[in-house]
């Protein structure tokens, strides 16, 4: 957003891009390969990406908030990252700050490029979709071998997870 040097880097279907100096480029986009293997093996019939699926690590939380509010009102879209979200994906976008809380690795860099993968693939908008979250899930925790509990616990208290079970089913 300063007009500072951004690193970018392809592998596969993905391409990171970053201002952050310390993001460890190569960790991430290997979690993001090996992420993809593991959707083909569920999903043996997904089709390959469309285009390349890129994963924006922002420095900081002010700057991520800020490219969805540019991105969002260029194109005339109310679709935002909640208070409580780190990551947000549209249209094939993943997007995230940068932390390393978690090692090299923060697990929402996966989830987040899972949905953004399976947009690209399927042509089809998450729209915060349980199965789109519930697969996110499961990507992040199988390559950062994070706790499920901490992941529900935190799941649970945010305020956009109550669905009627009409809706629901």
């Amino acid at each position: 957003p300063d007009g500072g040097a951004v690193r970018q880097k392809h592998r596969g279907s993905f391409v990171v891009l970053t201002d952050h100096d310390g993001l460890d480029l190569d960790a991430v986009l290997e979690a993001l390969v090996q992420m993809q293997r593991h959707t083909q093996e569920l999903f043996p019939n997904l089709p390959a990406p469309s285009r390349p699926v890129p994963l924006l690590v922002f420095s900081n939380e002010t700057d991520y908030r800020g490219f969805w509010d540019g991105y969002a009102s260029a194109v005339g879209s109310p679709a935002r990252p909640l208070p409580e979200d780190h990551g947000y994906t549209w249209q094939g976008v993943a997007t995230a700050w940068y932390s390393d809380s978690y090692g090299p690795v923060r697990p929402l860099y996966v989830h987040e490029a899972s949905h953004a993968l399976l947009e690209r693939s399927l042509g089809v908008d998450a729209q915060r979709s349980w199965l789109f979250e519930g697969l996110g899930n499961l990507e992040q925790l199988d390559v950062s071998r994070q706790k499920i509990a901490s992941v529900y616990r935190d799941g649970l208290a945010r305020s956009d997870v109550k669905m009627p079970l009409e809706e629901l089913l």
